[in-house]
């Protein structure tokens, strides 16, 4: 099957563990391209910071960033899922009160961080969002999009509290250190979907790779779901495909013998 689009995760997928892109991935990007292949980046990721990732070539993709609640296409947003804002700062209450954790609480304005932060902190959080502010506390934050937990020896004990919020958001990991939340009507499945849909594109043409949970319903709705060697082992259950790890250059083994392929995806099917 002549494959359409290609959507890649970014950490622990497209990027290596130094949060570098592959060396080929620009040429084989060109070449897939000429064939018609679009090229998507999913990502919990801020949708400036993944911008910047792929700089000097960034108008040519379409960015699902925060976990699918913010689409960008063309530099227009297309899509902004908020959480409501009463329950937003109940989830904040109830995680300041019951869990030991680091926030990130994204809006469709940008990152906010606790003006207090410790700085080895902040230097994780940088890496995931360029386009933020500083507050004393986050009571009058408006339109968030996602809240995210971060702890650095993936420990997040208290966390069972949030389960009451389940029918209300979605909770997901985006890797060990990493939980977020969002609203209850979207992800990075939901979000391909939808603009699946609106360029009439069958999700059957569309290949997906992934490595965390977070990256589930993505790969769930692909016609070629591909998981990366460093996956979470509850996806490597899934019989997807599998590629090498992200240090070892995964993304582009497949990219390579797609291009050998002529577009031609059949392969990838077990």
């Amino acid at each position: 099957m002549k494959i359409k689009w290609i959507v890649l995760d970014m950490d622990g997928t497209l990027l290596d563990s130094q949060k570098n892109l592959p060396l080929r991935f620009f040429e084989l990007k060109e070449q897939l391209e000429k064939l018609g292949i679009k090229f998507i980046l999913a990502s919990g990721r801020q949708y400036a910071r993944m911008r910047e990732v792929v700089s000097p070539l960034e108008d040519d993709f379409i960015y699902i960033s925060d976990n699918g609640s913010i689409v960008y296409e063309n530099r227009e947003r297309i899509l902004g899922v908020t959480i409501d804002d009463q329950l937003s700062q109940q989830i904040i209450q109830t995680s300041y009160d019951k869990m030991n954790v680091h926030y990130v609480i994204n809006s469709l304005a940008g990152a906010h961080f606790l003006k207090n932060i410790d700085q080895k902190i902040e230097t994780v959080f940088n890496e995931f969002y360029s386009q933020r502010f500083f507050v004393d506390n986050f009571d009058d934050i408006k339109d968030i999009v996602k809240i995210s937990f971060y702890h650095e020896d993936d420990n997040f004990d208290g966390s069972e509290h949030l389960n009451k919020y389940h029918d209300q958001v979605n909770i997901t990991h985006s890797g060990p250190t990493w939980l977020d939340v969002v609203d209850k009507d979207i992800s990075k499945g939901i979000a391909l979907t939808t603009i699946a849909k609106s360029h009439n594109v069958d999700l059957s043409s569309v290949i997906v790779f992934g490595d965390a949970m977070n990256d589930a319903d993505m790969l769930a709705v692909a016609g070629f779901p591909i998981i990366m060697e460093n996956a979470d082992e509850r996806l490597k259950d899934l019989g997807y495909y599998e590629t090498k790890s992200n240090d070892e250059d995964g993304v582009v083994l497949v990219l390579e013998k797609l291009v050998e392929k002529n577009g031609d995806g059949s392969w990838l099917k077990k």
